[in-house]
């Protein structure tokens, strides 16, 4: 059953008071059918940042936390707990074809999920500008990805990808990047860090990101 805040959030973009829907947090292992029928939804995410395993980071710190044995240990404790978290059916498993019925879809972010596949019906996405996929399981992408003119920011970050799509819009969009990325460090720099947090923003919101 759908949780009553998830249907609550579907119902007020199918009402017109919104085009951004987050189903994020609400252990979907896939998307509500009723999701496809908002066809002026702008803005969809379903990202479960809070599911994210720390064992990486934990490999990169141990040197450091060796130094500190109960840290470790607390932290290991954590890490476990995690990883029963994720064993359990609370990410996306699986993205339904008839996501590409979301033709008005400018940012769909599927991050920190457990898909392994994608449909290629996101190339019916002609809107689509940017594409977070981070932290899946993920081999390959669809070779639609290619049919899509806007995208111009594309996380495949912590995925054992085998090879990628060749994407030429995105390198359009280099120069962009290149320049968000030297006003940024320019700023922290100068140690104007709120300059530096707002090009930060700036690029998130842009999806200038990688």
């Amino acid at each position: 059953m759908l949780n009553f805040k998830a249907q609550e959030r579907i119902d007020a973009v199918r009402s017109g008071r919104t085009d951004v829907l987050d189903l994020g947090g609400f252990d979907l292992t896939e998307l509500p059918e009723a999701v496809f029928s908002l066809t002026r939804l702008r803005v969809l995410k379903v990202d479960n940042v809070e599911y994210r395993s720390n064992r990486k980071m934990l490999n990169m710190l141990r040197n450091d936390l060796d130094k500190y044995p109960e840290l470790l240990e607390q932290l290991e404790e954590e890490e476990r707990d995690r990883q029963a978290e994720l064993a359990l059916p609370r990410q996306l498993r699986y993205l339904d074809e008839h996501i590409g019925q979301l033709i008005a879809l400018e940012v769909l972010d599927l991050s920190c999920n457990l898909l392994t596949e994608l449909p290629e019906t996101l190339g019916n996405l002609r809107n689509l500008r940017l594409l977070q996929l981070a932290d899946n399981r993920l081999t390959h992408l669809p070779a639609s990805l290619t049919h899509l003119p806007r995208l111009h920011g594309l996380d495949v970050r912590e995925n054992p990808l085998r090879s990628l799509p060749d994407l030429p819009q995105l390198a359009r969009y280099e120069p962009f990047r290149a320049h968000f990325r030297q006003q940024k460090g320019e700023a922290a720099r100068a140690r104007d860090y709120v300059l530096a947090a707002w090009f930060r923003g700036k690029e998130i919101e842009f999806g200038l990101t990688k």
